[in-house]
């Protein structure tokens, strides 16, 4: 038996502050320090450009701070280099002191579109000359790029459209390379992530399981309360690694186990041991409360 008991109410309370719902738009001309202090609140802003009003994670800081400069966030992101670009739940801006709890991942990362491994592998000589490339010219996009001789530019179907960008992709999910920053047309133009990163943080180790530990913990923290399979979501751990960690962090006092308002794991919850503490977006996590406890994807 649960020590501790929430109402559905109760919960989604503590969830919604969790997500920065809990106080007043900023009065006046949003600053930088206001989309800094909610992107590390969140953890992690997922990107998406496909957009009707404007691109998804744009809008995600609209419903928390109302009309700002978009221009404030891309200086944080590729000109102040406090965030960066990394795939977290999916492709996210994260702050830049979380990149190293994702090297493990990056070492073992799917490329994609999925099957171009292969073709990677039989053209080795071009994948390490694409990278050599950024090495020696700096910053580039993949139009700057060729397509290796005799082989078609494009990709049918996949999103990555040709074959210059998808080894890119390849390069930036293995952490080889980070996005410098975006075009006019939104286009990526990637560089070494060493060049990219700040030193402290691109040479920082740690330790596999304390990465998926401290990953859990700022999934506790933006949620506020959720069951296991929500947290393991926030950054796509497997459920059942997810759930050894949350018990020895259970153990150790960090979170506490609650009951009464989640249902998808037996009517039990977590909460993050924390004092007392819009408009709604696609791609919000404000939107994941009460998610059935059911992930168990293959990335961590």
């Amino acid at each position: 038996m649960s020590r501790y008991h929430l109402s559905l109410s109760e919960a989604r309370r503590i969830a919604l502050a969790a997500q920065g719902f809990d106080r007043l738009r900023p009065r006046g001309r949003v600053e930088t320090r206001h989309l800094r202090r909610t992107i590390r609140q969140l953890g992690l802003v997922q990107i998406d450009y496909v957009n009707v009003l404007a691109p998804a994670h744009y809008q995600v800081l609209f419903s928390r701070l109302g009309p700002y400069e978009t221009s404030l966030l891309d200086d944080l992101v590729y000109r102040r280099r406090e965030f960066t670009e990394q795939w977290a739940h999916e492709a996210s801006i994260l702050p830049v002191e979380s990149w190293p709890l994702f090297r493990h991942r990056m070492e073992t990362h799917r490329v994609r579109p999925y099957g171009f491994e292969r073709f990677m592998e039989q053209h080795a000589d071009y994948v390490d000359w694409v990278l050599e490339e950024v090495r020696a010219r700096g910053p580039l996009t993949a139009d700057d790029l060729p397509e290796p001789e005799g082989i078609p530019r494009r990709i049918p179907g996949a999103w990555f459209g040709t074959v210059p960008r998808a080894v890119l992709e390849a390069h930036f999910g293995r952490g080889a390379l980070a996005v410098a920053g975006r075009r006019p047309d939104l286009a990526r133009v990637y560089d070494l992530a060493e060049r990219v990163l700040p030193p402290e943080h691109y040479r920082r180790h740690v330790e596999l399981e304390e990465a998926q530990r401290e990953l859990l913990r700022l999934a506790t923290r933006a949620h506020g309360v959720g069951a296991a399979g929500d947290l393991a979501d926030y950054y796509r751990l497997p459920l059942r690694v997810a759930r050894q960690r949350i018990a020895g962090l259970v153990g150790a006092g960090e979170l506490r186990e609650v009951g009464g308002f989640a249902r998808g794991d037996g009517g039990r919850g977590l909460l993050r041991r924390l004092g007392a503490g819009p408009d709604f977006l696609i791609f919000d996590f404000s939107l994941c409360l009460g998610s059935q406890d059911g992930w168990n994807g293959e990335m961590g």
